[in-house]
């Protein structure tokens, strides 16, 4: 029954999002499909041998493949957030010639202003980076301790990020990895230039340097996001049909990229070749993206079912308000069910699951259904921007939305960029429209 309704639900959306593209700028049915894709699947398909042990496996897996359906009401239910989503499609479809941009000789043009906010992101993130290696020298990062050191790469991925001491850069540097470094390759892959040109060597140059700064802490993640926002910004421009050929081989660059790190924490580096990053691809790369996304969400709510569920100790801004010690669920989850586990393990996991351990199975499916409808009502933000701008500004948009299969709620709203994107879209927005107006 469970594979018959993934099924009628994985159809329904597909037919849905055929039928009206723009659907997927809506950050409930961007992370429906996300989770149909990455976590619904196991759910319906895996062995019992994952419930082992949780009295709830059932009720767990029935809950977790009828969530797309909640998202599906509400976007029936609400046209006119979906009337906002096709206006931005269309708009990201078509960038205007800079001369309809300029309403008076004296103004500055919205090209020009362009250009003025992707300076300021560029010189922030260049600040970010500096504050950062003085932070973490660069032979001690995550990245080059995979080439010098692959034994110690793990703790030393650990030491660049989560034991920086220094919350200024340490949230700073994720921030230039979820927001700013997406909202500048969006805006350079879209740049108009001639092949052989010198500025179009620049430009290469600058994405080959933003990759390579948010993958400076050795995870494999940051990376290849870049790359799926590159086929996103594609799909936004070209549409769905034509899009999606360019989202696919993004997709499979990330995967790639996961495995060459994978294999280079292995101490793999002499023997790597296509074949071994084929095989660590279709295993454990495979399975920390479509198996591990549900799989951790069993976890937790399995130690809910042993310990109690946690209420709002484990979340995080709601402890600290109300003065409630925080239980890193998380963490704890990973020492008692994950093989060999660090210290510092965290096993995060879909929000859904994370209030389900929280609060219940049905009153945490029924506030992660809230929560992430709600995430539509941003969409309005983004309304002032136009062209390449907004187009880079949506992808980083719908990135950072697609963090929330694995992340905690409050975790992806601040931490992984939610928030930040959509209130620079805004700002960039409102800096953009008052000079046109006057």
């Amino acid at each position: 029954m469970l594979q018959l309704f993934y099924l009628i639900t994985a159809g329904i959306f597909i037919f849905f999002v055929v039928s009206r593209p723009h659907l997927i700028l809506r950050p409930s049915m961007w992370f429906a499909l996300v989770m149909i894709t990455r976590i619904n699947f196991m759910a319906a398909f895996a062995g019992p041998e994952l419930d082992e042990g949780f009295r709830q496996g059932f009720t767990l897996r029935m809950l977790t493949v009828l969530f797309p359906l909640g998202i599906f009401f509400w976007v029936l239910a609400t046209p006119g957030l979906s009337r906002v989503s096709q206006d931005l499609a269309n708009r990201c479809r078509y960038t205007p010639p800079s001369a309809t941009l300029q309403k008076h000789s004296k103004q500055t043009t919205g090209m020009e202003k362009e250009y003025q906010i992707a300076l300021v992101f560029l010189l922030v993130s260049a600040t970010t980076i500096a504050m950062y290696l003085k932070t973490v020298p660069l032979m001690s990062t995550g990245l080059v301790t995979l080439f010098t050191d692959p034994i110690n790469s793990t703790m030393a991925r650990e030491e660049s990020l989560k034991l920086v001491t220094s919350p200024l850069v340490r949230y700073s540097y994720l921030w230039h990895t979820v927001v700013l470094a997406p909202l500048l390759v969006g805006l350079a892959v879209q740049a108009r230039l001639p092949i052989f040109s010198l500025r179009n060597l620049l430009r290469i140059g600058l994405v080959i340097i933003l990759i390579v700064s948010v993958m400076l802490t050795g995870a494999r993640a940051p990376g290849g996001r870049l790359f799926l926002l590159m086929g996103l910004i594609a799909l936004l421009r070209m549409g769905l049909r034509r899009g999606t050929l360019t989202f696919i081989p993004g997709a499979a660059v990330a995967m790639v990229i996961a495995a060459l790190i994978s294999n280079l924490r292995e101490g793999k580096i002499e023997g790597m070749d296509i074949m071994s990053l084929y095989g660590t691809v279709s295993t454990g790369i495979f399975n920390r993206v479509f198996e591990t996304a549900y799989e951790t969400g069993v976890w937790a709510n399995h130690l809910a079912q042993d310990l109690g569920n946690f209420g709002i100790a484990s979340i995080r801004p709601l402890a600290a308000l109300f003065g409630v010690p925080f239980i890193d669920v998380a963490n704890l989850s990973g020492l008692t069910f994950a093989h060999n586990p660090l210290a510092t393990i965290n096993a995060t996991t879909c929000f859904l699951f994370a209030y389900q351990a929280a609060f219940g199975l049905v009153p945490g499916w029924l506030l992660s259904l809230g929560l992430v409808c709600a995430l539509d009502l941003l969409l309005p933000l983004f309304l002032d921007l136009r062209g390449r701008l907004l187009t880079a500004f949506l992808a980083a948009f719908l990135m950072a939305n697609m963090v929330l299969v694995g992340s905690n709620f409050t975790t992806a709203l601040l931490s992984q960029g939610i928030l930040p994107v959509a209130l620079l879209a805004w700002l960039s927005g409102k800096f953009i429209s008052t000079g046109e107006d006057q």
